[in-house]
């Protein structure tokens, strides 16, 4: 076997990447976080190792295979027979037992042909390969996130700084893009907001991990004007019988899927009627025949020709279950579809809930923080999140990370009393005392039988004589 030199080194696979996904130079250096010198130095052929690896993960590159291409530690072997044995030589296969192959997935043998005498390797019956989930970026940073609650719950600069006993010139720096730690965290409790997922999220120092389905369910991401949009499709893998959730920008990728697995699509859920999220419906129904849906508190000429849903409808697909939750406040008629029957209860939330933060309301963003904690975290803590921006996430991720639901969102700090001018967290107004899980009083013991231990206060010390409980017999007076 001849030496033969690798066809690509790490600059053409940077390169093959970023053309494929279509990412421009800038794009892809405001991605990574490097300058535009060091992208056309590792372009150039500068192996800066550290700025390889921040390309790598936002090009779908495995960061430790393009390091050891860059240093060129790797070369393939191939196998080589022994010389000065003879190969043996088995009996003619035409006459073996024929067994089945217990592997799930591999390629089974077909019985020789009468005719020929010859063998066909046939496809096994299995599903499709679980789609990747591709990294993509977390669509809100620690700005965005402090613009949307301002926005939301109505406060000021001049007010905020001066709830949070900053500067402006603090509080512009922050908003700039400047992480203050110290002045991010006094704004964070004023906010409503998890001081120290807010801390992390500033950070970047944690991502997430989304389980992959070895079945029925594919996710797609769509270039939308200067964001990205997502959509899902959710499959029965029996009866073949499918459903997209929201369209995106661009079908071409998702009717390809269903033409090349054979799916039946009947239904085209709408989480909203925002133009990112319908604007390949066209495209859709000139290749399906399928359905539009639509929450019946959406615009009336929002999408013609879409038939209505209500709060708490089914949808069925063989044995998959699509429950339609009611999550408004991003739209009227916002919707999450929780989806059961898969490897994981699934939630396609919309514009609802992102990874580490929501979706922005100018109007009804308290109604819509609300209805996303009450109808949303309060599914398994293994529902995966299906967003409309940004990646995929876990609900148990988002309990953690996503500043406007984090456990310490109402905390104070140490020795600070409520002010008429703290914002109230059950009741979404402005004064009043926050309150929190860990404020909430504790449930009482339960007894040996299981039940209440109501009596567990009234028991008398250790050593103490219990009072005698007066006699049956015994008169009053």
């Amino acid at each position: 076997m001849p030496l033969i030199p690798i066809e690509d080194n790490f600059t053409d696979v940077i390169a093959k990447a970023q053309r494929g996904y279509g990412i421009s130079d800038a794009e892809l250096a405001s991605r990574a976080e490097i300058t535009a010198e060091d992208l056309a130095a590792v372009k150039g052929g500068e192996a800066k190792l550290p700025v390889l690896r921040r390309l790598a993960r936002h090009l779908q590159l495995s960061p430790d295979a393009l390091e050891i291409l860059a240093k060129k530690t790797a070369y393939p072997r191939a196998p080589r027979r022994r010389r000065g044995r003879p190969r043996r030589r088995g009996p003619d296969p035409r006459h073996l037992r024929i067994r089945p192959n217990r592997r799930a997935g591999a390629p089974r043998l077909k019985p020789p042909s009468k005719e020929t005498g010859a063998f066909f390797w046939l496809p096994a019956p299995c599903s499709p390969l679980p789609a990747s989930m591709p990294l993509i970026p977390i669509e809100d940073n620690f700005t965005d996130v402090i613009a949307k609650a301002q926005r939301g719950y109505g406060i000021s600069d001049a007010e905020l700084a001066s709830r949070a006993e900053i500067t402006a010139e603090d509080l512009a720096a922050v908003k700039g893009g400047e992480a203050k730690l110290p002045v991010l965290r006094r704004l964070a409790r004023h906010l409503q907001l998890s001081p120290d997922a807010l801390e992390i999220l500033a950070k970047k120092t944690a991502y997430p991990r989304a389980p992959v389905f070895p079945r029925g369910f594919a996710f797609f991401n769509t270039r939308h004007g200067d964001m990205t949009v997502n959509n899902y499709l959710v499959w029965d893998n029996k009866t073949r019988e499918a459903a997209i959730v929201d369209t995106g920008s661009d079908a071409a990728e998702l009717l390809e899927f269903v033409e090349t697995h054979k799916l039946r699509v009947k239904h085209v859920l709408l989480t909203h009627a925002h133009e990112d999220h319908v604007a390949a419906l066209p495209q859709i129904l000139a290749a399906t025949r399928a359905d539009v849906w639509l929450h019946e508190r959406e615009p009336a000429n929002a999408v013609p020709g879409a038939r209505r849903f209500t709060d708490n409808d089914y949808f069925h697909l063989g044995v998959i279950a699509i429950k339609c939750l009611p999550t408004w406040g991003h739209t009227p008629g916002q919707t999450t579809f929780y989806v059961q029957g898969l490897s994981w209860p699934l939630a396609l939330c919309g514009d609802s809930l992102f990874s580490a933060s929501v979706g922005g309301s100018p109007t009804h963003f308290r109604e819509q923080v609300k209805n996303t904690r009450a109808r949303i975290f309060s599914l398994p803590k293994d529902t995966v999140i299906g967003p409309g921006h940004g990646p995929i996430t876990t609900l148990a991720h988002e309990r953690k990370y996503n500043p406007f639901f984090a456990p310490d969102r109402f905390a104070r700090p140490a020795g600070e009393d409520a002010t008429p001018g703290g914002v109230d967290a059950e009741t979404s107004s402005i004064g009043g005392k926050p309150a929190r899980a860990v404020d909430l009083p504790k449930k009482p013991k339960a007894g040996k039988a299981g039940r209440t231990d109501v009596h567990a206060a009234a028991k008398p010390a250790r050593g103490a004589k219990p009072d005698k409980k007066p006699s049956k017999s015994a008169k009053p007076g």
